[in-house]
């Protein structure tokens, strides 16, 4: 089973970044690519997807703004990825599964189990500015 995910960056350096490594991952379906919180939620609507990974300061509807209107039921699992530590603490308070500091190089292996439904492990290695 893929896992289908969705990257939301208003930086294009960090989409590109993002595409590319989830891009490299075999268990990994990358949906789309959106600049900006409006795009997500109009593309979420219409499309699920299993992981969101969300930057947390856009222009306009920022990270928390999205997952703020989007059901509480039927959101999907995220993961921030922001260059601002200070919004840690409210992120696991939306349950976002991880709390990546950019830059830094970002790893995806997934696996599926029909009784707990999707588990994802995330690695993440910082890298020097």
């Amino acid at each position: 089973m893929t896992l289908r995910v969705l990257v939301v960056d208003d930086e294009p350096l960090g989409r590109e970044r993002l595409r590319t490594l989830l891009g490299a991952e075999p268990d990994c379906q990358l949906v789309a690519c959106c600049g900006s919180g409006n795009e997500a939620l109009e593309l979420l609507r219409a499309e699920p997807v299993d992981v969101v990974f969300l930057d947390i300061e856009m222009p306009g509807l920022d990270g928390f703004g999205l997952l703020d209107a989007l059901p509480a039921g039927g959101r999907p699992h995220v993961v921030c990825v922001t260059a601002h530590e200070s919004h840690a603490i409210r992120a696991f308070g939306v349950r976002a599964l991880d709390y990546l500091l950019k830059p830094g190089t970002i790893t995806v292996p997934a696996a599926f189990t029909a009784s707990t439904g999707i588990e994802i492990w995330i690695g993440f290695v910082a890298t020097s500015h």
